[in-house]
């Protein structure tokens, strides 16, 4: 089983938002307040404990795939780097690039599962 993984903001998130209730960090990611609502994710940390979720699949023989929002090479080895600092198991990261909508990758890919937000913090199904 191929597993495709959202990493900003449904397996990463800004450190800054760590002992916020949920509510409260969806909230300044919706209106773009501090560290939380910002682009810059090199400051990203697990959230709860997917690292162990992660690990779980991979131990049942899933190949864990992830697809980062960044599209810069620096960007992507941002992520790349969070990844391994915080024993991700080990998978490809994939990213868009110029002219790719998210589904023009999991398309390439063709994962048999998507993890994702439920895209709540950027408007939810709409988005």
């Amino acid at each position: 089983m191929r597993i495709l993984i959202f990493t900003e903001r449904t397996v990463l998130m800004h450190r800054g938002g760590i002992l916020l209730p949920r509510e409260k960090v969806v909230e300044l990611v919706r209106n773009r307040e501090g560290p939380l609502g910002s682009e810059y994710f090199a400051d990203s940390v697990p959230i709860g404990n997917c690292v162990r979720k992660i690990a779980a699949w991979k131990s049942r023989g899933a190949t864990i795939l992830y697809l980062t929002s960044r599209r810069t090479q620096d960007e992507v080895q941002t992520i790349r780097n969070i990844l391994a600092k915080y024993q991700f198991p080990y998978g490809e990261l994939f990213f868009r690039k110029a002219g790719d909508e998210y589904r023009d990758v999991a398309e390439r890919v063709l994962p048999d599962v998507i993890v994702e937000d439920d895209c709540e913090s950027i408007g939810g199904k709409k988005k």
